[in-house]
């Protein structure tokens, strides 16, 4: 397949690297000319618990070099998805499938304000990946990737998405309702990255003091409860147990909240601790850990994309 990774954040530039491996014709869409160059000349670094590698996969901060390709994955920030999709219709034909496995919620709805008829799959990801320098990633955990379709008879889509990771060496699963996956992870993440933030800690410190044991879980069950009162189902039964679970899996992880936040980058706060906030206020469900939670972060002057009550 002809695939184009737009952003070369993390995950953009694991994913690319991996797909590249797999033997997809990909391209890396940056939004600078320079870095671009960069990785073109000198590829993507690679480091996992195995071994350092290098793949040369094309950079370009010009999507028309491309053209249409079979996948377009997205991996921006979630404040930049607007932007990023607009700058590159160019790679969307009459075959392209648009796939986001971005952080937080709302990146779909995005999208499809700038793609009218190509199909949208939806999509996460447990895999870890820490952005050392340009081009430059620590490969830190692999997991389940679970995609679904946006738009209705988009099951096929999906499917063909699904069979690219899966050649990539990505365990992936085509679930059948995209908000039950988005929201089962931004349970999870809003409970996780913003108190990581606030506390300057790594995940596994969560669940070891008590009073931020305490917070963790209390985020994970209004960001459930939120969900609840929308009428999304979770994947599974209990969120405080869920999110401390992870906590432990993920002991040793930097959340990508706290990776921005300790490089003075703007955050996805409102993406997911907002996303929450103002889902709450639209259903009638109070949450007053997420609003202080996004409030405290956005006191540290990370602030997201937009501003909410």
């Amino acid at each position: 397949m002809k695939v184009a990774v737009i952003g070369p954040g993390a995950m953009g530039c694991l994913f690319a690297g991996l797909l590249f491996e797999a033997g997809h014709d990909t391209w890396l869409v940056d939004k600078e000319a320079a870095r671009a160059q960069q990785i073109t000349r000198d590829g993507l670094r690679i480091d996992d618990e195995n071994d350092s590698r290098v793949v040369m996969v094309n950079a370009t901060a010009d999507p028309d070099v491309i053209g249409s390709v079979d996948v377009v994955c997205v991996f921006v920030k979630s404040y930049d998805t607007t932007v990023a999709i607009e700058g590159c219709l160019s790679l969307i034909g009459d075959e392209t499938v648009v796939l986001t496995l971005q952080n937080g919620a709302g990146n779909a709805e995005t999208i499809a304000t700038s793609v009218d008829s190509a199909p949208i799959v939806c999509g996460t990801t447990v895999y870890g990946s820490t952005l050392v320098g340009a081009g430059h990633v620590v490969h830190a955990g692999r997991g389940s990737t679970l995609v679904a379709p946006f738009r209705p008879a988009g099951l096929e889509s999906s499917e063909k998405v699904a069979g690219m990771l899966e050649l990539a060496g990505v365990g992936t699963r085509v679930m059948p309702d995209w908000q039950t996956i988005v929201w089962s992870k931004l349970v999870v993440n809003a409970a996780i990255n913003a108190l990581t933030v606030v506390s300057d800690v790594q995940n596994g410190r969560l669940v070891e003091d008590q009073d931020l044991l305490k917070e963790l879980g209390g985020a994970a069950l209004e960001a459930a409860a939120v969900a609840a009162a929308l009428g999304i189902n979770l994947m599974y039964n209990d969120p405080a147990t869920e999110v401390a679970r992870v906590c432990r899996a993920t002991a040793e992880n930097v959340s990508s909240m706290l990776q921005d936040a300790r490089r003075g980058k703007r955050t996805e706060v409102d993406a997911i601790n907002g996303y929450v906030v103002k889902m709450a206020h639209s259903a009638g469900v109070k949450v007053p850990i997420n609003e202080r939670l996004l409030g405290n972060v956005l006191k540290k002057g990370l602030q997201g994309s937009d501003r909410h009550p």
